[in-house]
């Protein structure tokens, strides 16, 4: 999977966006990525862009050891945006899981949709 990450400290925001094929190892990596940048901060609002994604390898057990909780703090803004039904139906176990967790995670059908919420 490739990933693809930018931070915009003036908008305190985090925009990661992945593609290719999904899968547990790559979403670490990508964390570890994005929390070792100088310019990261727990605080900041993210839009996870799956989009790009055309397949998923994981699993719902190794999902759900993924929990937002070890980068983002729970009042932030978080989101991702999935076009697909594979797409949403993975973001949205994700959604659960991270509710489950005390974090509140919507999904969008598009990167407009999702930084306008994130602006409002």
């Amino acid at each position: 999977m490739a990933i693809d990450y930018t931070i915009f400290p003036e908008e305190k925001l985090i925009c990661v966006k992945y593609s290719g094929v999904f899968n547990k190892i790559d979403i670490v990596n990508a964390r570890k990525f994005v929390s070792e940048d100088k310019d990261y901060n727990p605080v900041f609002n993210v839009i996870e862009d799956v989009s790009a994604v055309e397949e998923v390898d994981a699993n719902f057990d190794e999902l759900s050891k993924l929990s937002p909780e070890s980068i983002m703090q729970k009042d932030i803004k978080h989101c991702i945006v999935a076009v697909t039904e594979l797409q949403f139906a993975m973001s949205r176990m994700y959604q659960m899981l991270a509710e489950y967790a005390g974090h509140e995670i919507h999904i969008f059908k598009s990167l407009e949709e999702a930084k306008s919420w994130i602006s409002a």
